[in-house]
């Protein structure tokens, strides 16, 4: 390159600056440091740490110097000092010194010596007698990247001199990726009696949950209290929303607690405690909402569709829902955009690899709503025609076809549903036709009412279920097997499979050549999972879905922000 050229010709033509030759070090001599000040402080006591970095050459003696001036490289001006006799091996050293007055300053300074020579620590470090301490600690908020703080504090009998206070820094929160690297150290200047400590988040690609960063003072003084301090990075300040509700989940029954699993959950006006209104959110139509699972910890949701004067659907990933699991809904803050949760997939992360909520996204799409993005593009506008279905939109297929070509994968077990509502079952009526791999979802197999799956062959579960009826279908593809689940529970027997990677051209609503078999009814929540969901995970969608009342409870809703009129009489 250009710069590599020049850089050549810079560095080795004669006179150039190019180069900057420090001062030549001598090995022979040992390297000493403070390490990081003087620990467990008291009022009359003190530990003095070092750390001898290397002994150079030959056998190495180090010695501490202490008192109330420093008197840099003079050894015998210092108050006091001690020495640890030839030959120290590197490590750290820590010497403790006793007999000192309170609220005082203190200097101290390691020096090693060997036969090369003597020397010091650069320069000489200082901690008080007196208690430093924590104070005024704010959380810091990921959205908007809001900094939090937290100040180290000292008595102004004190403030004389500048004070360095060492810490510790542990938690949740990753330094560098989820906040800005701390130093470890901060110094309180001249005259003032604190310093600020600034937690400040980093953008983040997705939601996080709350993280914690948990400070602890080392050095520098005596601990007082507090001489910790636990600070939060929020995601949101969930305290601060005007409405809240909880949401339990007491028709799961079961032991098998289901991990990230995606809950439906269905807003509308009701008048229970402060009652759900759609006039309560303050950022129209929903950017205000939010759900956290300890009033807290975010979760991930998506809204499929939002219906102010009826029944909104929101999809929402429990982290692990059990018989006792409770989120609560948030609503009611102005100024709000919506998190990118709602549209980057993050629902759908748990061994998804498509999931169509079916309703338009244009008149002749639909959307994935995984990060995959696999949209489907109908045979012409509104062929097949967006219809009220179960929840929500869905399409209704007469003798027309979604294309959903583009899908591929070659993880070989698959878990595919789709709630269903079919008029007709006569044979070769094909709700989903992959090419390679071929796998056939036949609501008319190549028998006439009768359901089932195409690999190598048909593969019959028994008959066809009621028409013009909805109902919950999964099918579950293992490696040598594959099984019908209708509403939850298993339907005929399980039969065997060929294990097949899938591709090619893929069609909801027909043929996957999309000129034949074409289904005829409504289809909705169609689902594609790389994964083999238990019984437990495919009943608890079904019931989750069709029953959802009964399934959800949904408690009262309650005012979180005090609001009124404060009248002063005199």
């Amino acid at each position: 390159s250009t710069t590599w050229i020049q850089a050549s010709w810079q560095n080795q033509r004669s006179g150039s600056n190019f180069l900057a030759y420090g001062i030549p070090e001598n090995h022979n001599l040992p390297l000493i440091t403070n390490a990081r000040g003087a620990t467990n402080v008291t009022a009359n006591s003190a530990f003095l740490n070092g750390i001898l970095v290397s002994t150079g050459t030959t056998a190495t003696a180090v010695s501490v110097f202490w008192g109330t001036n420093d008197c840099g490289e003079e050894p015998h001006s210092w108050d006091d000092s001690f020495t640890w006799q030839e030959s120290q091996s590197p490590g750290g050293l820590s010497y403790e010194i006793s007999d000192l007055r309170p609220d005082t300053y203190y200097y101290y300074r390691f020096m090693a010596e060997n036969d090369g020579g003597m020397t010091w620590v650069k320069q000489s470090s200082w901690f008080v007698t007196s208690e430093v301490w924590f104070d005024n600690v704010s959380d810091a908020q990921f959205l908007g990247l809001i900094k939090g703080e937290v100040n180290v504090c000292r008595k102004g009998t004190v403030s004389s001199k500048p004070l360095d206070i060492h810490y510790s820094i542990a938690g949740t929160a990753i330094p560098g990726v989820e906040y800005v690297e701390l130093p470890g150290v901060v110094t309180i200047p001249t005259g003032e009696t604190h310093a600020t400590i600034t937690i400040q988040p980093l953008p983040a690609k997705e939601m996080s949950k709350t993280k914690t960063i948990e400070l602890e003072i080392l050095s520098g003084g005596i601990k007082g209290s507090p001489a910790t301090a636990n600070i939060e990075i929020l995601v949101d300040n969930l305290t601060s929303w005007q409405k809240s509700m909880p949401i339990t989940f007491t028709g799961y029954t079961e032991i098998e607690p289901l991990i990230n699993f995606p809950a439906l959950i269905v807003l509308q006006a009701t008048e229970l405690g402060a009652g759900f209104s759609y006039n309560d959110f303050s950022s129209p139509p929903y950017n205000d909402l939010r759900f956290a699972d300890d009033k807290m910890t975010p979760l991930y949701f998506e809204v499929d569709s939002w219906d102010e004067y009826g029944k909104s659907y929101v999809w929402v990933r429990i982290p692990e829902l059990t018989s006792s699991t409770t989120i609560y809904a948030f609503w009611g803050k102005s100024n709000l955009t919506m998190p990118v949760c709602n549209t980057n997939g993050s629902v759908w992360r748990e061994n998804y690899l498509a999931v169509w909520h079916m309703n338009d996204a244009t008149d002749h799409t639909i959307q994935d709503s995984t990060a995959h993005r696999f949209n489907g593009t109908k045979m012409a506008p509104d062929l097949p025609l967006e219809t009220d279905t179960l929840i929500g939109k869905g399409q209704l297929f007469d003798q027309n076809y979604i294309d959903l070509t583009g899908i591929n994968d070659q993880t070989q077990t698959y878990t595919i549903s789709m709630w269903i509502n079919g008029s007709s079952s006569v044979a070769s009526l094909y709700p989903l036709d992959i090419e390679s791999g071929r796998i056939i979802v036949g609501w008319g197999s190549d028998n006439a009412g009768k359901i089932g799956t195409f690999n190598t062959r048909w593969c019959d579960f028994g008959t066809t279920p009621s028409l013009n009826n909805w109902h919950h279908i999964t099918c579950v593809f293992h490696l040598d097997k594959v099984s019908l689940f209708v509403d939850g529970e298993q339907y005929g027997a399980t039969l065997g499979h060929l294990k097949t990677s899938i591709g090619g051209n893929v069609a909801l609503g027909s043929r996957y050549s999309r000129n034949r078999n074409y289904f005829l009814g409504i289809l909705d929540e169609v689902r594609i999972s790389t994964t083999i969901r238990s019984q437990n995970w495919i009943r608890t969608c079904y019931q989750n879905q069709k029953t959802n009342n009964s399934f959800n409870t949904y408690g009262e809703s309650v005012s979180q922000v005090s609001r009124g009129t404060m009248y002063v009489f005199w």
